[in-house]
């Protein structure tokens, strides 16, 4: 059985505004006897309702008139109604306030009640203070702040802003201070930010580090290709160490065929000749093939024959499947190279099969009943159990028994092993050619035992009288091995 294919799957983030408005009443008297002038009263407009969540605390009336201009100020901010404005708000009170009163400015970004708005209040804060103090800046939201994401944007702001004027001490800071994510997070933005400022110069301390940092690397390289990217290329290919020579050159395939698909793969041809240039063929078709996917599909089908050839053909697949699953279809129907299609076939079905499982399968059903289609079949249910089990379960029930369903058990008894043993086994039971089936059972109640002995036995003695004679002899059989608990 296949492992089931990694699918790179978009998503979509769907945002929604809200708009509120608020009225205004007035009236105007009749002019009172005697006099010469209307006397015009007007009921004041009402303050504007909080936002939900954004209610601010009282103001102490005996505050000072700097922390009630403040309070006044972020009050008028945190009750726009558009978030864009808000932020921008919020953004240009953080750094007001950090030029005058470093301490006025924390504790009124701590008064923000929502979480978001808060955290961008304290970038623009954090992100002013270091330009103008960075080690204070930091030791402040080290000393005063708990672990969590307050304390991680905190410091990126900062360490950002201090890689462009002393990048070593900021490391030096980062080294001494923090651990964990927290210190992987803001060695990365201290690479980045010293890379905008002197790529040279931070290329040259990472050499010196001995660092096999992917992370960092990652950092260094994509941020000098934004920059210039065959100033990029010329360091990687002098790197000495070969790991860091390998991601070096994958992380720049992925950036400069975002930049120049053309130059990008006329570069990188070379290098993918053979299977230790496949990690930079995939970069290749992760990027271009997200953007241009008929593009990349003309370059990968013109490549010499062989294993990179169709790996990347299958990387491609998988892609423009997510997004475009009509084109890529007609894509594959196109194509003469036999290896090549095979592959193709088996990404589509699989990434599919996550997407669009019952499609997936009629499409499939199209086929001619060879080994690609099988493989795509596999792929497809091997997805569609992973995503959807009730679904797929749902599916085999209403289904003509036969090869097709076989897989889809095959599959579904897969998923649900682990925490539905039992469910898993019944799953088996159903195939439908007896010798896969025998097979099966005997196979999940061995993995059940390794998990669960005991559980596995009591399940054995209740059910024992419902199985066939070939069950059964197969798990006497099983009962037979020693089984070692995992």
């Amino acid at each position: 059985m296949p492992a089931m294919k990694s699918l790179l799957m978009p998503s979509l983030l769907v945002i929604g505004g809200i708009a509120i408005g608020v009225g205004v009443m007035a009236f105007i008297n009749r002019t009172p006897a005697g006099l010469k002038t209307p006397v015009t009263q007007t009921t004041p407009a009402p303050a504007p309702k909080p936002l939900p969540g954004q209610e601010l605390p009282q103001v102490d009336p005996n505050a000072t008139s700097d922390t009630k201009e403040a309070m006044a100020a972020l009050s008028d901010a945190v009750h726009t109604v558009d978030r864009d404005k808000r932020w921008q708000m919020l953004r240009d009170l953080a750094e007001k306030l950090v030029d005058k009163d470093v301490k006025l400015a924390v504790e009124t970004g701590l008064k923000i009640p929502d979480q978001d708005d808060r955290l961008e209040f304290m970038r623009a804060l954090f992100a002013k203070w270091g330009t103008k103090d960075p080690k204070a800046a930091a030791d402040y939201a080290k000393a005063n702040f708990k672990p969590g994401l307050l304390l991680n944007e905190s410091l990126v702001a900062v360490v950002e802003k201090w890689a462009a004027k002393d990048p070593k001490a900021a490391y030096d800071w980062a080294q001494e201070n923090t651990s964990g994510p927290l210190k992987e997070e803001t060695l990365n933005t201290l690479v980045m930010g010293w890379t905008r400022v002197d790529p040279v110069a931070a290329s040259q301390w990472f050499v010196s580090t001995g660092s096999t940092s992917q992370n960092l690397l990652n950092a260094l390289v994509s941020t000098w290709a934004d920059l210039d990217v065959k100033a990029a290329a010329a360091w990687v290919e002098t790197l000495a160490n070969a790991d860091n020579k390998t991601l070096g050159r994958v992380v720049l395939a992925n950036e400069w065929v975002k930049q120049d698909p053309a130059a990008a793969t006329k570069y990188f041809e070379p290098m993918i000749k053979d299977k230790s240039g496949l990690d930079i063929g995939v970069a290749l078709m992760n990027t271009w093939g997200t953007n241009d996917p008929s593009a990349a599909s003309d370059w990968v089908g013109a490549l010499d024959p062989g294993p990179v050839k169709n790996e990347m053909a299958g990387t491609l697949a998988t892609i423009w499947a997510a997004h475009d699953i009509n084109s890529a279809t007609k894509w594959s129907e196109k194509l003469e190279d036999k290896d090549m299609k095979d592959m193709v076939i088996d990404h589509l079905g699989t990434t599919w099969g996550a997407i669009e499982p019952a499609k997936a399968i009629d499409w499939i059903r199209t086929l001619p009943q060879d080994d690609a289609r099988n493989e795509a079949t596999r792929g497809a249910f091997n997805s569609w159990a992973a995503t959807d089990p009730p679904g797929l379960a749902k599916w085999i029930n209403t289904a003509q028994p036969g090869p097709e369903t076989d897989i889809a058990r095959l599959n579904l008894g897969e998923v649900l092993l682990d925490q539905y043993p039992a469910d898993a086994i019944a799953q088996a039971m159903g195939i439908n050619d007896p010798t896969t089936r025998t097979d099966e059972v005997g196979k999940f109640f061995r993995r059940w035992r390794k998990a669960d002995d005991a559980s596995a036995q009591r399940w054995l003695r209740e059910q024992w009288n419902g199985f066939t004679p070939d069950v059964q002899a197969r798990l006497t059989k099983e009962q037979q091995r020693r089984v070692i608990p995992k």
